[in-house]
């Protein structure tokens, strides 16, 4: 959860190459620590990305998506898509380091459970 890159790029090579280990990395809306940019760490598997907006006049619960992107840079064979740009961090963004602690993850995981309505998990890539 929330994780940063972990190792170089043989790494990831080698971990997305496993036929019995599948890796999932969730992140928190604007949670720094996973998308500070980083050239010589990769990131390996699957990414599930929960987009939040903040409350506002006009939406006051804020708009929470779940996406979900096939290793991190898509596949264009099976027509999956890459991470956005948008999910580096930029400098004028306001990102919150208090998306990156746990309970702010357990809120998310716990919120699906408890209320089941699928909102907060994604269903296609």
């Amino acid at each position: 959860l929330g994780a940063p890159r972990q190792g170089n790029y043989a790494y990831k090579i080698f971990v997305e190459s496993r036929p019995n280990l599948s890796v999932w990395r969730m992140v928190n809306c604007r949670d720094v620590v996973p998308r500070v940019p980083n050239f010589q760490y990769y990131h390996a598997g699957h990414l599930m990305w929960k987009k939040c907006s903040p409350p506002s006049s006009k939406d006051p619960v804020g708009n929470n998506i779940v996406e979900a992107y096939y290793r991190q840079n898509g596949d264009f064979s099976q027509k999956f898509a890459e991470v956005p740009h948008e999910f580096i961090v930029n400098s004028y963004e306001n990102s919150m380091i208090s998306d990156h602690f746990g309970y702010a993850y357990l809120e998310w995981l716990g919120y699906g459970l408890f209320h089941g309505n699928g909102q907060n998990w994604t269903s296609v890539f």
